[in-house]
């Protein structure tokens, strides 16, 4: 029936839909959470260690009320986040277990490289792994093509920092 089959490619676009803006929301809610946090850290040097234990307490009143993505863990990678995404005021388009996977790549370039390819090449989580641990930054850094990664950055610097 060419019916259903419509019908269900409507509602399976419509779903897809959904998760992609329940995805967009959570890493939103997460930068703002690690603002909120490193807002309130940055008080007072004084309060430092103060701080600390705070983020703790909160980590434990938070997961009892809303569950297991507040644990303190969750909460220094929130406040990791924000610091190194507070400065570039884009988009967020991939999912908050894209970023905390990109969170654990150091070198800012190469988390900027691996970034790009999972929004352009539409990666799910596993791909954006298995490119990573395949070393495909590394290879191109390394490869004849200084020209191709040239043009990715130019392309990261207008797409993301600029606005488009």
């Amino acid at each position: 029936m060419a019916i259903c089959t419509s019908i269900r490619a409507l509602v399976v676009s419509a779903r897809s839909t959904i998760a992609r803006g329940v995805d967009v929301v959570q890493v939103h809610t997460n930068f703002e959470i690690g603002q909120h946090i490193v807002e309130f850290e940055q008080v007072g040097a004084g309060r430092a260690e103060y701080g600390k234990q705070v983020l703790v307490r909160l980590a434990a009143r938070l997961t009892v009320e809303f569950g297991s993505g507040f644990f303190l863990t969750s909460l220094k990678l929130m406040r990791q986040f924000y610091v190194l995404d507070a400065t570039t005021n884009r988009p967020f388009s991939l999912s908050w277990s894209h970023y905390v996977f990109l969170l654990g790549i150091k070198k800012t370039g190469e988390r900027s490289f691996y970034e790009i390819e999972a929004i352009s090449q539409s990666w799910a989580l596993r791909e954006l792994r298995r490119q990573f641990q395949s070393g495909l930054y590394e290879r191109l850094a390394l490869s004849c093509d200084q020209d191709g990664i040239r043009q990715l950055y130019k392309l990261f610097i207008r797409i993301y920092l600029q606005g488009g």
